[in-house]
Order: C-alpha cells, then structure tokens, then sequence
C-alpha cells in the first residue's frame, strides 16, 4: 500500500508571528495570499455582491422603500464593503510590524540575558495560541452564533426589507438574507474576532515582556528609552480604526439619511465610539507607561548627578576665581564635550511617561472618523461645513 504522505503545519518563527494564525491553513487557499488587495477584493465578492445580485433576482435591489433596498442600506455598506475588507487587508501591513517588534527586542538585546529564556517563552506560547485549531473552531462557532443571535436586531421581522420581506412572510427571510445570515454575517465577524484575538495576543505579549529585566537607555532620543519600536503598529491600526469607523458611520447613515433622524443626537455615540477605538488599539501601547515613569526616575538621578559633576568640573576650570577667558577657549574641547553631555541628559527629561503623543493619537483619531465625512457632506449646508472646517484650522 502507498504510504500516505502527512504534510506537517506551518511552522512560523518571530519574523511572522502574529500572522500565522488563527487560521493558518488559509495560507494555502487560493485567493487569500499574503496580499492585501486580494483578500479584501475577495471579501467584497463574498460579503456584498451576491446580496445584490439575489436582491435583484427577487427584485428586491431597488425598492419602493428605503429599507426594502440593499442599495439604500448604508449599514451593509459599512459592514461588507468598507469593515470587512479593511480587516482583511489590515494584515499585510499591520502583522508584519507586529512581527517586527517581536524580533527587535531580541536584535537590539534589549532583553537581559537571564531573561531570554522566559522571553523565548512567552514567544512560544504566543505562537501555540495563534496556532491552536480550537481557536479556529471557537472563532468559526462564534461568528455564526452572533449572527443568528443579532439577526433579528439588525433586521426585525415586523420591519419590511430586503432580509425579511415583511409580516406576511412570518419572519421568513429572502435568499439574500439567508446569504446575510450564513455567509455575509458570519465572514464580517470572523475577520473583527480574529482581530480581537490578536490585539488580546498582542496585550498579553506586551503585558508580560514589560515584566522582563529590559535593558533600556535612559537617554535614548527616541525618548521612550529605546522601545519607541513598539508603537509602530499603530501604523496598521489605522486601517481597522477605519474598518471600525465604517461600523459605526452605515449604522448611523442609516439612521439619519433612511429613518430622518437629526445627526446631532448621534454626537455622545461618536465620541464613544472613538474613545472605544482608541482604547482598544492604542491602550495595549500604556502598559510601557510604569516602566516609562521607572527610568525617568532613575535617569533623572543618575543622569542628573552626572551632569552635576560635570558642571561643576566646567565651571572650576573656566569661571573659577574670575579667570579671564582667551583665545584658548575657541579651542577648547570642554564646550562641546559639556553641550553633548547635556543634550544627552535632556533626553531624560523628555522621556513622554504617557507613551503617546499628540501625533499618534490624532492618526487614529482621524482615520476612526473619515468614514463619517461623507455623511456630513450629505446632511449639512456646505455653508455649515466651511465654518466647521475653519474651525478646526483655527
């Protein structure tokens, strides 16, 4: 009898971590490579058009009701157009910067060596649940559980539209709502738990290396004492804040534009759903906030009563029993030397204890709040708009 050939799981290593999993057999699917485009083209063809094309074949893309449209829905829009796909491609820029903090806490030896151990570890163990099939399954179940269990949220049977055609159809749904609920629903959760999973991941990792003897530099002129690495990330985060912002923005569309309602009675939501956004993308970045205080503390001392000394040295030499200053002093290598000494020592006190700068957060901020731009475009005076933007620059 043939042997039967048992080709082993893919096997990651640091410089691709976080994007081995969940999932890892998708690696090998056609169509969902290691590409961006591709997969949230390929989200759009799953998630969104056969909702059109099967709303069209029951007449149902165009009509005579706002709700009973699929074109008119905002909300799908936000969710199958704009969420999902922006989740599927957020991996291709954000795993391998995730990857790249991973790898340079080993590179720059910024893990003391008796530690390397539990740093190669806490790897390890990351690996193994990035990689556990149960994940997958718990992942698969629970996508499909929350769309049965919010299916008559989004959709009230008692509502006519393009899901459930109306009280006459006894809750029945239409062939393109079964599609909704069995694939469209369902793909649109997995890729937002998958991303939960790991930012949870990407929290524990953080959480526990921070605990580690980290070898850091109090002057370093990143000002984070070396570890201003692990905010590149949040490059990639943009892209889900987006996704998340889409969320929010068809549903509220979907609200004022279809049910009439005014849009500043969604503003407490809005400035909820960015301080969500901003919480779950950014806020695993706090936890280097206790290390960050520690080492300007130390700094501070030990910096600080070095530059003492050499202040003191300086001005023994130089000022010292009113010497006169000549012409040697052009020359002189002690100006430089203390200029250096002391702008490595600002350093120290430039530490940001906060981790996050204004920079960062406005980044996240904006992209968590473009998709509400077109909305303000269709429900106010572009009068209005113009005095909003003047504003803003002001």
């Amino acid at each position: 009898m043939p042997r039967t050939i048992v080709q082993p799981r893919r096997v990651t290593s640091r410089a691709d971590l976080f994007g081995a999993g969940p999932f890892a057999w998708a690696h090998d699917v056609p169509g969902w490579k290691d590409v961006g485009w591709h997969r949230a083209i390929l989200c759009i063809l799953v998630g969104w058009v056969p909702l059109a094309i099967l709303s069209a074949f029951e007449g149902r893309a165009m009509g005579d009701r706002a709700h009973a449209s699929v074109l008119f829905d905002y909300a799908a829009y936000g969710r199958y157009v704009i969420a999902a796909p922006a989740f599927a491609f957020a991996g291709a820029v954000a795993l391998p910067e995730l990857a790249g903090v991973v790898r340079q806490f080993t590179d720059a030896e910024l893990i003391a060596e008796h530690d390397r151990g539990r740093y190669d570890a806490l790897v390890e163990s990351t690996r193994r649940l990035l990689l556990a099939r149960w994940i997958d399954v718990t992942l698969v179940l629970l996508a499909f559980v929350l769309a049965f269990a919010t299916s008559s949220l989004l959709y009230p049977h008692d509502v006519s539209s393009w899901v459930t055609p109306g009280p006459a159809s006894a809750g029945r749904l239409s062939l393109a709502g079964w599609w909704r609920t069995l694939v469209s629903q369902p793909l649109f959760y997995l890729l937002m738990s998958v991303w939960l999973w790991r930012l949870l991941l990407w929290t524990r990792f953080l959480y526990r290396t921070v605990r580690l003897d980290l070898r850091l530099v109090a002057a370093h002129p990143d000002l984070l004492g070396g570890l201003r690495f692990a905010l590149v990330p949040l490059r990639g985060f943009t892209i889900l804040a987006f996704g998340m912002g889409a969320i929010t923005a068809g549903s509220i569309a979907e609200s004022v534009l279809i049910d009439g309602q005014p849009l500043r009675t969604f503003g407490s939501l809005i400035g909820l759903h960015l301080i969500f956004v901003l919480a779950l993308l950014a806020g695993p970045t706090l936890l280097l906030m206790g290390r960050m205080i520690r080492l300007q503390a130390w700094g501070t001392f030990h910096y600080g009563r070095l530059a003492t000394e050499v202040g003191h040295a300086f001005q023994q030499r130089w000022l010292a029993d009113g010497r006169a200053i000549g012409s040697d002093a052009l020359t002189a290598q002690d100006f430089s030397a203390t200029t250096d000494l002391y702008s490595i020592a600002a350093n120290v006190r430039a530490i940001n204890p906060f981790v996050l700068d204004a920079r960062i957060i406005i980044m996240l901020a904006t992209a968590t709040l473009l998709p509400f731009v077109p909305l303000l475009f269709a429900v106010l005076p572009l009068e209005e708009l113009a005095q909003l933007a003047l504003k803003a620059l002001v």
